[in-house]
């Protein structure tokens, strides 16, 4: 694979061959769910090579001003502008919890 990371977990190794494996789409979720969980408790950097622009992917249950300032980028300003919106958290797990989109 294309481990560019470098990443060495096991559970992840065992999870992904799940994933490739899986023959019904019940296990397929519970399976990329639980990736999703070892990944978000992570801090991984995903590179970028060859665009010439980024790609940010997040949970939404972050606030950012609705104006950023002149000299920042702010997806590259993420922990300095982005802040834990308690609100948009639960609206979050509400959701996820009845299997339903965020409205």
């Amino acid at each position: 694979t294309r481990n560019y990371m470098g990443i060495k977990n096991p559970a992840l190794d065992e999870l992904i061959e799940l994933i490739i494996k899986a023959k019904i789409r019940k296990e397929l979720v519970i399976n990329i769910q639980a990736l999703d969980r070892i990944l978000t408790h992570q801090f991984y950097m995903v590179s970028h090579w060859y665009i010439a622009y980024d790609r940010a992917v997040f949970w939404n249950k972050f606030s950012r001003p609705k104006i950023n300032s002149s000299q920042s980028n702010p997806l590259n300003d993420i922990l300095q502008w982005w802040w834990w919106d308690e609100e948009k958290a639960q609206k979050l797990k509400d959701a996820r919890a009845q299997g339903k989109p965020l409205q």
